[in-house]
């Protein structure tokens, strides 16, 4: 069994350390709730801030800020305590927090190549026809064995276009499949008993026809697992980055393999259903606590009742049918179920229907049409998931949409927990120049192995400086991940560092904090290194690929 090298990290800082700490630092946080009101199929407009009320754990909360975004770009309504009647904000003005990031994210181990690309040709009909370059961000990720990201958030068309075409490039559904071993399929991502439960287990029942049917269920739930899981990193990667944070997941029908699981051996059955519906409530946690909302559009659509017995024969009596992606499917339809809680809890929206332009349209609409409700909780950051529910005082038929909960944790831990995703340099904004390179690798105390200086820099001006009674100084976290070439999470860790000034010289030199990686030779790995100023709460990250 191939073993993975432990990393070993050693640090050093070219500036002195001390005892001494900074002022305390005045937190004045408050949770934001972005709530999609519709009524009769379209936004619901010129509600207020009185018509919203908003409960913490049951507890009633008093909503401090309050925005009506219209179109995204249109008129911004604010509304706070101290203010006798709301204030138009004209559409300039807009605040950043508003400002859409969409991640679509394909995936290719539950969709047929036709109807992908049909899909993708759809999206890039909406991209040329309702997309205006600079209105809002797009990124671009797909599934495969892992999640892979093919482009960074960016307005300019023509880049999203070409990240599509190469996703057409790509097998899909049966066939992408059939290019991975069952061992790499079942390999955690990130190392969580919940994924690792994922195993064949015992043969119950005699014959071919039960192995065949434990190993397609096996198959289902481990497709199903993995998609979860990409999703799930993906919103990690979003934790502390501003704006309105949307993951658009483009699928197939999988959650049909939770929820409708034809098999000869309950046990089993159990098991995977309990795993997989485990998993998919960690996901929308993950979502709530970055801020991230899931829409799914199901791009195969719903299936006609008869379409088992047009397959398998006049004997078939078309109760249940083969799945193409294995397992057994409800004649149904492509079930809708999971997609539709996932999305609700996280403030999305699920598209089940066979029209995928219709779907993206209302998608897009959807998207930038809310309210943006704040208040400030009674307690401090205290590392708990609170739940969240908004109701409507005003008479009439809404429907409101918004994520139902969050974990109220501090900017650090939201940066620690965006470093366990190989895409965060890459979604979280970088306010900080932040310069990385690697010294000369020497043999390491284990065969196989090297020693690797790697070393993080920052221009001094960058940092804000406290006044202390010998001169100032500046207090900077740094976070370093380290993941291999399979995007394999291996280490992460977070250390804090301070530098000193005298009184007028704050500006001048370099601030450098060095790190001695242990890694295996040969091997590529990511490296994502990310400081925060403490004071200013600046954020800079970089990732490099390294191979020694």
């Amino acid at each position: 069994m191939r073993k993975t090298l432990a990393v070993a990290v050693l640090f050093a800082a070219t500036t002195s350390l001390s005892a001494q700490s900074l002022t305390e630092k005045i937190d004045v946080s408050l949770v934001n709730v972005d709530v999609t009101v519709t009524s009769h199929g379209g936004p619901a407009r010129g509600l207020t801030r009185d018509d919203f009320e908003i409960l913490e754990d049951g507890v009633p909360q008093s909503i401090t800020n309050f925005y009506a975004i219209e179109n995204a770009r249109g008129k911004t309504i604010v509304a706070t305590p101290s203010t006798a009647a709301a204030a138009s904000v004209p559409p300039a003005a807009l605040d950043e927090r508003f400002r859409r990031k969409v991640l679509v994210i394909i995936d290719n181990r539950h969709m047929s190549i036709h109807n992908r690309d049909v899909a993708l040709a759809k999206l890039e009909q909406l991209i040329n026809d309702r997309f205006v370059s600079g209105s809002y961000d797009w990124s671009v990720a797909m599934i495969g064995e892992r999640v892979h990201l093919l482009l960074p958030l960016t307005s300019d068309k023509e880049r999203i276009h070409g990240a599509l075409a190469e996703i057409r490039k790509v097998a899909a559904g049966p066939s992408l499949r059939d290019a991975f071993q069952i061992e790499n399929r079942t390999a955690p991502i990130f190392d969580n008993p919940i994924i690792e439960s994922i195993k064949l287990g015992s043969i119950s029942n005699s014959g071919v026809n039960a192995l065949i049917e434990q190993s397609n269920l096996l198959q289902t739930a481990t497709d199903a697992a993995t998609t979860y899981t990409c999703v799930l990193e993906a919103a990690r990667s979003f934790a502390n980055a501003p704006g309105r944070k949307i993951i658009l997941l483009m699928t197939g029908g999988f959650s049909e393999d939770e929820n409708a699981l034809f098999s000869s051996d309950p046990a089993l059955s159990t098991q995977r259903n309990a795993t997989i519906a485990m998993l998919r409530s960690w996901l929308v946690r993950e979502a709530n606590a970055s801020d991230v909302s899931i829409s799914v559009i199901n791009v195969e659509g719903l299936i006609p009742n008869n379409i088992g017995a047009d397959s398998r024969g006049p004997n078939f009596n078309g109760a249940a049918f083969a799945s193409p992606y294995g397992g057994v499917r409800s004649s149904v339809s492509s079930s809708s179920g999971s997609f539709y809680w996932m999305a609700r809890q996280t403030g999305g929206q699920s598209f089940t229907g066979n029209f995928v332009d219709k779907s993206l349209r209302d998608f897009d609409v959807a998207s930038s049409n809310f309210y943006s409700l704040a208040y400030r909780p009674s307690h401090p950051e205290d590392d708990k998931y609170h739940s969240i529910t908004v109701s409507l005082k005003a008479p009439g038929r809404y429907s409101l949409s918004y994520r139902n909960g969050y974990s109220s944790l501090p900017i650090e831990e939201q940066i620690e927990r965006a470093m366990r995703s190989t895409m965060a340099a890459d979604m979280q904004p970088s306010a900080i120049p932040l310069n990385l390179t690697t010294g000369t690798a020497t043999a390491a105390d284990v065969p196989g192995a090297v020693l690797v200086p790697l070393f993080a820099t920052v221009q001094a001006k960058e940092l804000q400086f406290v006044p202390t009674n010998t001169g100032s100084v500046a207090r900077v976290d740094i976070f370093v991940s380290v993941f291999n070439d399979s995007g394999r999470l291996i280490r992460t860790f977070r250390t804090v560092r301070e530098a000193h000034a005298k009184s007028g010289t704050e500006g001048d030199g370099n601030f450098v904090a060095s790190h001695a990686l242990r890694l295996r030779k040969g091997a590529p790995y990511r490296l994502v290194v990310a400081i925060h100023d403490q004071v200013s709460d600046a954020v800079g990250i970089k990732s490099e690929v390294v191979r020694f």
